[in-house]
């Protein structure tokens, strides 16, 4: 319902690429249906092989999802391939407005949800918060970086 609100607002033509077999895919490709969308594309599970082509295709990533099975890990692979992201208002995604790699959206009420994603994309430098996203990556997401925060957390439990 966001999207199609953005889409009655956008300049362009935005598409939109929804990928996922999750229990809400059902409902989701009905509504598309129903409502007659246009530029909307329900994916389905996508192989872990396809995933940076479209990474690379995509001017923005957004999880509108208040559930990610990995935890943040399509918020790590998006800003690993240098894509600003939209994600939910969690606390463990502020991170993206004070690094400006992307913003946080109130999902629960679509009208707000519409304003935010249009304010941010009409006044965010897009190419310099892609440029963010991948340096926060490189700089945070890193092997190196998970391996020594696990490494403080075993020596925190066993101490």
């Amino acid at each position: 319902e966001a999207f199609e609100r953005f889409q009655e607002r956008s300049d362009g033509e935005p598409l939109l690429l929804v990928a996922g077999d999750g229990p809400l895919r059902k409902d989701v490709e009905t509504y598309i249906r129903e409502n007659d969308l246009e530029n909307v594309v329900c994916l389905g599970y996508v192989d872990e092989s396809v995933k940076p082509n479209l990474y690379t295709a995509a001017d923005y990533f957004l999880l509108s999802s208040s559930y990610d099975p990995g935890g943040p890990l399509t918020i790590f692979e998006a800003l690993s391939s240098g894509l600003p992201v939209i994600a939910p208002e969690f606390p463990h995604c502020e991170f993206l407005k004070t690094e400006n790699c992307g913003t946080t959206v109130p999902f629960d009420d679509t009208e707000t949800a519409v304003k935010y994603i249009d304010e941010y994309v009409a006044s965010s430098d897009r190419l310099s918060h892609a440029d963010n996203a991948r340096e926060y990556a490189v700089e945070n997401l890193g092997w190196n970086q998970r391996a020594a925060e696990y490494s403080q957390l075993f020596e925190k439990i066993l101490s």
